[in-house]
């Protein structure tokens, strides 16, 4: 086989090879592996084409997806804002529950009210520290049932009671009293979460002991008020004043209607005025409303008063009594004012008589100090009432002397010796010096001890005497020229 060559350019020679039927072969073979590239590149070209055309339809789904995602994350982000709104209200929430919550505790611990908090299981959900005073509890029993709870209360099951409001949904309201002497006031109430609908139980606890012990005291104080005026020797009335003003009898005790026969049976609401008929005539509703006015008590230690039922003296205390009341405590006198006045007039005429009697009259304490003495006194001894005043029957300057001229004693005169005997001494004669006399006055004494109810020692001696010098010395030869 001949092959020929062509020249790439016009002016190149052409070359002739003669080729075998090797070569022949080998060209067939290299055409046949040629057409297969061909083939195969065909094949790749439209695979390629086929793979062109599913990455742009990839594309436009990538595309489609990627709008997708973006339409996805601006919907995420506005969820995104949302969830930060929303947790921004749920940390304010957190924050007022938080509050709440301490606003509670505190309110709890604050009190001093012994709180307790149950479910609708009747397990402890809260408590306040006051009520460890009551039961033994403490934190860890959150969660327990009240019945494993023991308590410190006598006389009383508080499951019980708690059971009956569950069961009821009305309140109990009672008194108790712990071990330790300590009084309660407790409550038992639903816990309400709605109108009528209840989910659990609250428990108080307010201390009253120091109310209790008040109370007790005032319980006792108006016993004792009332016993008082049941039992005293004055006469009480009370009355309570109206709208109008007008005070209408309340309450009078036994003496009251012993004094006036006024009693609660046929007066009692009846008004002052009516009561006391001549109670204008004497000023005394004028006294009485100016009490009620004023606050000031009013004090009358003699009154009068006369109607038709009643004549009598009065010693009489007005004054106000809280929720407009008033109260008039008296005294019947009548008979004391009977008697003072006889005692005035008795005293009157001793007084008379101790001024104008002749003799002297002399007062001296148990020390046998004089103080009192009657002007006849002053005439005899020559002294006045103020230089005797203090003065004893021991002063040297009596210069007293026995009937025989001889010194006499201080202790042995008359008033000493009935003081130191408790005996009285009649008729001792003595002379004593007398300075307005410028000698020495006889005279006859009589000295009397007085005593107080069961004393055996007295308490004074009262001495009269009477001046015998001219009498004395027409028998005696006696001294009557200063010694």
């Amino acid at each position: 086989m001949r092959c020929s060559i062509f020249p790439s350019t016009p002016n190149d020679e052409i070359t002739s090879y003669n080729l075998g039927e090797e070569a022949q072969q080998r060209i067939a073979d290299l055409e046949q592996e040629l057409q297969f590239a061909r083939e195969n590149l065909q094949a790749t070209i439209e695979e390629l084409e086929t793979s062109n055309e599913e990455l742009q339809a990839t594309n436009e789904e990538l595309l489609a997806s990627n709008e997708e995602l973006q339409s996805t994350n601006e919907e995420l982000q506005s969820t995104n804002e949302e969830l930060y709104t929303v947790n921004a209200e749920h940390q304010n929430k957190i924050i007022e529950l938080t509050e709440l919550n301490n606003d509670v505790d505190n309110l709890l611990t604050s009190s001093r009210i012994g709180t307790l908090l149950l479910d609708e299981d009747l397990e402890i959900r809260k408590f306040s520290p006051e009520i460890t005073n009551i039961f033994h509890i403490m934190e860890k029993d959150i969660g327990r049932p009240v019945s494993h709870i023991t308590h410190r209360l006598t006389g009383v099951n508080p499951v019980e009671m708690i059971n009956a409001v569950q069961q009821t949904n009305r309140m109990i309201e009672q008194e108790v009293e712990s071990t330790a002497g300590q009084h309660y006031l407790v409550r038992i109430l639903p816990y309400a979460i709605g109108p009528s609908t209840y989910s659990g139980m609250v428990m108080t606890f307010i201390d009253i002991t120091e109310t209790k012990t008040i109370q007790d005291h005032l319980a006792s104080s108006r016993q004792t008020a009332l016993d008082i005026s049941q039992f005293m020797p004055a006469g009480l009335f009370i009355y309570r004043q109206n709208r109008k003003g007008e005070l209408l009898l309340e309450k009078c005790n036994p003496e009251a209607e012993r004094l006036t026969g006024i009693n609660l049976e046929n007066s009692g609401g009846k008004r002052f005025e009516e009561i006391w008929p001549s109670a204008d005539r004497h000023s005394l509703l004028d006294r009485l409303h100016t009490v009620m006015t004023t606050g000031e008590a009013c004090y009358l230690e003699d009154f009068k008063y006369q109607d038709e039922h009643l004549s009598g003296a009065y010693r009489m205390h007005i004054f106000r009594l809280p929720e407009k009341r008033l109260a008039i405590s008296f005294e019947d006198i009548t008979e004391r004012r009977r008697m003072s006045e006889a005692m005035e007039e008795s005293e009157s005429k001793y007084r008379s008589l101790f001024e104008t009697m002749i003799q002297g009259v002399v007062y001296q304490d148990s020390d046998g100090r004089i103080f009192s003495a009657n002007p006849a006194a002053e005439k005899i001894l020559g002294l006045t009432f103020d230089q005797m005043r203090g003065v004893t029957s021991l002063d040297p300057r009596w210069r007293s002397v026995r009937e025989d001229g001889s010194a006499l004693n201080g202790e042995e005169h008359p008033a000493m010796v009935s003081l130191r005997t408790g005996q009285p001494v009649f008729g001792f004669i003595m002379g004593v010096f007398s300075p307005a006399f410028a000698g020495t006055k006889w005279i006859l004494v009589n000295a009397s001890p007085q005593f107080r109810k069961k004393e055996e020692k007295p308490f004074q001696v009262y001495t009269t005497f009477e001046d015998i010098t001219d009498r004395y010395c027409l028998f005696t030869d006696c001294v009557k020229t200063p010694l």
